[in-house]
């Protein structure tokens, strides 16, 4: 056995470096796809985020928003790909909140989407926080909690006649990203199980403010899945 498997087994334990594996490598190779489904809460009991210094929040509904500076980071990033899915993103009427450092530009992003359809009960709008990231000499700073928490203190501030919900969805291996979610105030309210183009979602709570027996849904879906690096 090598060692770092041994030091994940010593400060993990067993149960949970077999999920982890699973997870991260064995799922993904038969293209099945685990995701833990979020739900915010606005928990007040959560600490409050520290805005890290000289990090700002900004939102955009279009390329035009912008700045140079901006365009450069996703550029770095993943490259011309990424940003023409922004475009696409923006063409489809989605906006994206962004996290900027005074001495850095851009260093983080999330999307602002409707919710697919197997995620959504009943008639209540819902939004989905999805294709998030946070470049990787600025993780670990708390930005992503924050850009998460600032994002929906928007969205609930701009629908002041209804209560929207807000859910997010992270990969059951990704510890960092789900401890994130959970730190801006979310609750884990079920799993998303992604087999090629079917998706199953069960929920951990009766949630929707429907009957516990909507609490299991199965749909198939014509579109793959979302490929987002943090959150979907």
């Amino acid at each position: 056995m090598k060692t770092h498997h041994r030091q994940r087994i010593a400060s993990e334990g067993l149960l949970r470096t077999v999920w982890y594996f699973m997870g991260t490598h064995l799922l993904p190779r038969i293209s099945i796809q685990l995701k833990y489904l979020y739900e915010y809460a606005g928990d007040t009991t959560k600490p409050e985020v520290r805005i890290p210094e000289g990090v700002t929040i900004g939102f955009a509904t279009a390329m035009s928003d912008l700045n140079f500076e901006d365009i450069q980071a996703l550029q770095a990033f993943e490259g011309q790909e990424l940003i023409d899915r922004c475009e696409q993103d923006f063409s489809s009427g989605c906006k994206c909140a962004i996290a900027r450092k005074a001495s850095e530009g851009l260093v983080g992003m999330v999307w602002i989407a409707p919710a697919p359809p197997h995620l959504v009960c009943g008639n209540t709008k819902t939004y989905n926080l999805r294709d998030a990231f946070i470049v990787p000499g600025m993780r670990g700073k708390s930005i992503y909690p924050l850009l998460l928490r600032e994002t929906c203190s928007h969205i609930l501030a701009s629908e002041s006649n209804i209560r929207p919900r807000i859910i997010s969805a992270g990969m059951v291996s990704n510890r960092s990203v789900n401890r994130s979610v959970a730190k801006a105030g979310f609750r884990r309210v079920g799993i998303i199980i992604i087999f090629f183009r079917w998706k199953l979602v069960r929920l951990k709570h009766a949630i929707f403010h429907e009957s516990r027996s909507n609490s299991k849904s199965i749909s198939k879906n014509t579109e793959h899945p979302d490929s987002g690096k943090i959150t979907t």
